[in-house]
């Protein structure tokens, strides 16, 4: 069955033409891999998807940097298949050997600076690709040795087409599950969908799969409603953890993922729009905290409903 499945990867695009990628983007990487790259911005926006594509059938060692980073994996692992004899059964007469590291953020001060030197090292036979969502994790000397690409949209414009992408992307999978299993999504659920996660496309592919799974379409067309609700609480001028916690529990026990999403982005802009001297003195200590709640949310050791319930405690804290 397809819900078993998880739609973000039976549905990622096997090809640069079936992205939606920013002209600018698509450009760049028009030749394939010409220099060291490292690639940022919001998680979801597609740089594993377009490393993959661009690395398929290359001769290329795939490290995920969050979980090693030691300095010995480069003396070791790395090192060995830097200095190796290119594979036989690569059908490429590319001898270029790359290697790919995602969520470098994560990674060590230690690690970057070893790093820098194996970069050096192998500059005539090796080329670099990175994943990042937090440019400033890279430290400058490594940095200085790449080429940088930025997923995020950086005008108008570039919003415009990516959410205009997105909406043709996000009904090609409702034509595909009509089609192939009779399954029909309304689909005036697509824009409030992507409207909420913008410019993260994984979440809203699993927004669709959410939708399929439960059927559940209101909740997403209600979603200004909701976080109207929520953004009234967070401002009533209360703090008090008891009612805090029965907020959470009471109203997103069955759909944490909304309360998290409205309590990062979305609230940011609301206070933006609505409290800008509150915004200019604490503003950043607002960011911070979504940033850590949201890169902690997915710890199974901790219940999410106690997470959201701290969360929201926090944010009472600083209005």
């Amino acid at each position: 069955m397809i819900k078993k499945k998880l739609f973000w990867e039976k549905f990622r695009p096997r090809s640069i033409d079936q992205m939606v990628l920013l002209p600018r983007i698509k450009m760049f990487v028009k030749n394939g891999i010409q220099t060291n790259i490292l690639l940022y911005g919001h998680m979801g926006t597609g740089k594993t998807t377009l490393s993959r594509i661009l690395l398929n059938g290359r001769n290329y060692k795939e490290i995920n940097a969050s979980l090693y980073n030691g300095v010995d994996l480069l003396r070791e692992e790395l090192n060995d298949f830097c200095k190796s004899m290119p594979s036989p059964f690569l059908k490429t007469e590319d001898k270029t050997k790359y290697v790919y590291l995602e969520e470098f953020d994560k990674s060590t001060s230690a690690f970057q600076d070893a790093f820098k030197a194996f970069i050096e090292e192998y500059n005539d036979r090796v080329r670099f690709v990175i994943t990042m969502n937090h440019i400033e994790n890279a430290t400058p000397e490594v940095r200085s040795r790449f080429n940088e690409i930025n997923f995020d949209p950086q005008t108008d414009e570039e919003k415009k087409f990516l959410k205009t992408g997105y909406v043709k992307y996000l009904k090609s999978i409702c034509l595909y599950l009509e089609s192939k299993e009779n399954h029909i999504i309304n689909q005036e659920v697509l824009e409030p969908i992507i409207n909420r996660n913008f410019p993260d496309l994984r979440s809203s592919v699993q927004d669709i799969q959410q939708v399929y799974i439960t059927g559940d379409v209101e909740s997403f067309l209600n979603i200004d409603k909701n976080y109207k609700f929520i953004f009234d609480f967070l401002t009533n001028g209360e703090n008090d953890p008891i009612k805090n916690f029965d907020f959470v529990e009471e109203n997103f026990m069955d759909d944490p993922r909304t309360l998290l999403k409205s309590l990062g982005r979305p609230f940011t802009k609301y206070m933006i729009d609505n409290n800008k001297e509150f915004f200019r003195t604490k503003g950043f200590l607002l960011i911070k905290t979504s940033k850590e709640h949201n890169e902690t949310y997915d710890n199974q050791m901790v219940d999410p409903i106690i997470h959201l319930s701290n969360y929201v405690n926090e944010i009472k804290k600083l209005l």
